[in-house]
């Protein structure tokens, strides 16, 4: 997976996605999330990617105090 750098206006997530559990399909850590229609493609949903940014920030506020 590519970080993205924050000149681009992301930033960087440190913790990753794949080791949370899918807030929308339930997917297990170190697992894919599943698709709509049970396809072999392996994906991350974006609400999951959102979760471990938040996670990410949560962890880094805490951190600055």
């Amino acid at each position: 997976m590519e970080k993205v750098t924050e000149k681009e206006g992301l930033g960087q997530v440190q913790v990753s996605p794949m080791t949370l559990v899918c807030p929308l399909c339930g997917a297990k850590p170190g697992c894919a999330c599943e698709t709509a229609s049970g396809g072999t493609l392996e994906i991350i949903h974006v609400t999951r990617i959102k979760a471990a940014a938040a996670k990410d920030a949560a962890k880094k506020k805490q951190q600055t105090r």
